[in-house]
């Protein structure tokens, strides 16, 4: 039988020591600290390791071990975090766009969303230097990490991630988010 997730050694792990109610303000500061303390990493992939996604082998790798993960594992880190704590997370996948032509890509990464007050938003914890560390509402407002940096954009069917460095702006990822 499976362990529960262990809530208190990921959370001491980002050293988040806020509240740990289903608010915006938590999922937020979740975000944050994670995207602060666990680096984007993808050696075991680039080895040929299995990934393991299930919460024991996160625990192991991630927070044990204290090392960093590639965006499925943070992804997936950050869903059970959230559920253990009252959100209700949705998985999403999407094509990464930045470094190949959109029609080229496939879909390899993931990401989740959550609602919170009536609100959707990304959470997006594994996307390497890209993430915004705050979540993103899906109704295209920019949000505010001392400028606006990251925002929504609806494309037909699908979901852009805009990013704005340097003064210019480039496409992150692409997701029907089904």
């Amino acid at each position: 039988m499976p362990k529960p997730f262990d809530l208190d050694a990921y959370l001491g792990r980002i050293n988040y020591a806020g509240p740990h109610t289903p608010t915006y303000d938590t999922v937020a500061g979740i975000l944050k600290a994670h995207i602060a303390s666990i680096p984007f990493e993808s050696f075991d992939v680039l080895l040929g390791r299995p990934i393991r996604l299930d919460p024991e082998g996160l625990h192991a790798k991630i927070i044990a071990a204290r090392r960093g993960g590639y965006c499925f594992e943070h992804a997936s880190l950050m869903y059970a975090a959230l559920e253990a704590i009252g959100f209700a997370p949705v998985r999403h996948s999407s094509r990464v766009v930045i470094f190949e032509p959109r029609h080229e890509s496939v879909r390899q990464h993931m990401f989740l969303t959550a609602v919170i007050d009536d609100v959707t938003y990304v959470i997006d914890p594994g996307f390497g230097p890209f993430a915004c560390p705050l979540p993103i509402p899906i109704d295209g407002t920019p949000v505010p990490t001392g400028a606006p940096t990251h925002r929504l954009l609806r494309d037909g069917n699908d979901w852009v991630l805009q990013i704005t460095r340097d003064g210019e702006q480039i496409q992150g990822w692409i997701s029907t988010m089904e």
